[in-house]
């Protein structure tokens, strides 16, 4: 994942020579783009993000144009601390089922019909955690970074508040910390 501000300073620099720029992050991870059905976040001018859209169509099923150059890259930070975010509550929620004797499957089915549903409690959960495969290939130093992207290059900056997105970074950080002892 890129950082915005690297991507507005690219975009200025090459606005110097007539270029248009256009970033573009991506999200679906490897099975999405072994599918081609990536989601494309494009930030750039309207006219240039419309001439990349037919070639990030050769492997985005999902393409949208989220704004000015460095929003591409600020639309996955936020993402991914979403999802992170989620994904962190949903695990923390399907743990006390289970030690409450509700069959974390059984919980799933129901959550997953229900409003508390995610993206990580569909799919995450069930295809990774309870089979025991953890084998998702996103690292968590990735997600850190992406997460630390966010607060710094788009929370703060915008004077945001964001004290949930904050606890999960102090979560995240944790966990780094568990896994490198």
């Amino acid at each position: 994942s890129g950082n915005p501000a690297v991507s507005k300073t690219i975009g200025e620099r090459l606005l110097e020579f007539e270029v248009d720029f256009v970033d573009c992050a991506v999200s679906g991870g490897p099975a999405g783009a072994e599918e081609g059905i990536l989601t494309s976040m494009i930030g750039g001018a309207d006219d240039a993000s419309e001439r990349a859209e037919p070639y990030l169509n050769s492997f985005s099923s999902n393409v949208v144009h989220v704004g000015p150059t460095g929003s591409g890259p600020a639309v996955k930070c936020v993402n991914n601390a979403m999802m992170a975010t989620n994904l962190w509550v949903a695990a923390e929620g399907v743990l006390a089922l289970k030690k409450f004797g509700v069959s974390p499957q059984a919980a799933l089915d129901a959550i997953n019909t229900s409003s508390g549903r995610s993206w990580g409690s569909q799919n995450r959960i069930p295809g990774h955690v309870l089979t025991r495969k953890f084998d998702y290939g996103f690292h968590l130093d990735l997600l850190e970074k992406d997460h630390r992207t966010c607060l710094e290059s788009v929370v703060k900056p915008t004077g945001s508040c964001a004290p949930i997105l904050s606890a999960m970074h102090t979560n995240l950080k944790i966990a780094q910390s568990i896994l490198k002892n």
